[in-house]
């Protein structure tokens, strides 16, 4: 049985349509063909083969694909139920990474003293902050960046600068 050849017209003239299995593929009558085809430029306008995995083994061909529109290459790739949970985990990651970052530095700095029972004012608490200069000298630029609360950090690094000035 022949995979597909030319098809000839009523005047012996070659008119782009093949017999066969590539036939069927080009008619869109069948979706694939799994066998020993040889190739050709003729079969390789009408239908799309696969890659060669040994010189003498089977080609997969399938009919060639239609164009498909560049306005909207950016959406393709996903199924329309996967848009959802992809437009969800953008709008929701980026404040739970900023929850992750900040609420170390937010919690940790007013506890550090523990086993402190009576309160400190804030402003006790910023000094006492100022005074571990070592331990929060490279932490303050970071806080900085990441918390909107930038007059108290200002004031901590004035005093910082200050003491160590003196």
């Amino acid at each position: 049985r022949t995979q597909g050849s030319l098809r000839n017209d009523d005047n012996d003239e070659e008119n782009e349509t093949f017999t066969g299995g590539i036939g069927l593929l080009q008619n869109g009558l069948a979706d694939f063909l799994l066998g020993d085809v040889s190739l050709s430029w003729e079969r390789r306008k009408a239908v799309e083969f696969s890659f060669f995995t040994l010189a003498d083994s089977g080609a997969f061909a399938t009919h060639a694909p239609r164009r498909l529109n560049e306005a909207f290459a950016i959406i393709r790739p996903f199924k329309r139920d996967v848009w959802p949970y992809l437009i969800l985990t953008v709008i929701f990651s980026g404040p739970i990474f900023y929850a992750i970052i900040a609420i170390p530095y937010k919690w940790h700095l007013p506890c550090q003293r523990r086993g402190e029972v009576r309160r400190l004012t804030q402003r006790q608490q910023q000094q006492r902050d100022v005074e571990r200069a070592d331990e929060l000298f490279f932490h303050m630029t970071y806080i900085k960046e990441i918390t909107g609360d930038n007059e108290m950090t200002r004031r901590l690094l004035r005093q910082q600068q200050q003491q160590q000035q003196q």
